[in-house]
């Protein structure tokens, strides 16, 4: 659990968008509800766009999404074995961490 300044838990608010403009909109959405720390669950992103590479994530999604909030962002891949939204090999999904 995560805790603020004054021993309360934080409001982590997951953004699950599938198009950088759902993302931003999800974040800005998420902060003016009163999120502590955004989630970002990647694998709704990756799981429409199976080929996505973090270094376009990064150009495509995290830089935009990093100046459209004050908020930290905390990064979220699940598989499907995970409950997520993406079937990835444990290569692919090696991979895409390391990229990152």
């Amino acid at each position: 659990m995560i805790f603020n300044s004054h021993h309360q838990p934080n409001i982590i608010v997951p953004i699950t968008g599938t198009t950088a403009q759902m993302l931003l909109e999800e974040a800005r959405a998420a902060e003016a509800a009163g999120a502590d720390v955004i989630e970002w669950r990647i694998d709704f992103l990756i799981g429409t766009r199976e080929m996505l590479s973090f270094v376009e994530i990064g150009k495509e999604v995290i830089e935009p999404l990093l100046k459209a909030t004050t908020l930290p962002l905390l990064f979220t891949l699940r598989t499907a074995e995970q409950g997520g939204q993406v079937k990835l090999r444990s290569g692919r999904y090696r991979l895409l961490f390391a990229e990152l």
